[in-house]
């Protein structure tokens, strides 16, 4: 047996409805409206600017301004250009391994990781 759900109207209970969501003291809300209530709402309504509101001005305007506030974190590669005159242009290259016990652990992950992957290739051209 199916079910359907109908949308109504939260005010008049008429059918073809609307949801909107609001937002009221920092809660949501929603509540479906047919074409003339959500109208009647937005009558007067205004679109919100995009970004972040604007900051509260100082209350006094004889005020001393003040410093900008400290970034926190560490600062954006371009920031400063004595940064990227320090760095060498080129990375230093990495010895060869000359550890026998290390050269031995990386190739059997290497011969593991090729078996992985041959056994999931044989295993998708069974499919």
């Amino acid at each position: 047996m199916a079910e359907r759900v109908m949308v109504v109207c939260d005010v008049c209970g008429s059918a073809p409805a609307e949801t909107v969501a609001i937002t009221a003291k920092d809660r949501s809300y929603r509540k479906d409206l047919c074409s003339t209530h959500l109208s009647q709402l937005l009558d007067g309504a205004r679109a919100p600017r995009r970004g972040r509101p604007r900051k509260a001005e100082a209350a006094t305007a004889n005020a001393a301004p003040q410093a900008a506030p400290r970034r926190r974190g560490r600062p954006p590669k371009s920031a400063s250009p004595q940064a990227a005159a320090a760095k060498p242009a080129t990375a230093r290259k990495r010895g060869p391994i000359t550890d026998p016990v290390i050269l031995q652990k990386r190739r059997d992950a290497l011969a593991k990781a090729r078996a992985a992957r041959a056994a999931k290739r044989a295993a998708a051209a069974k499919s």
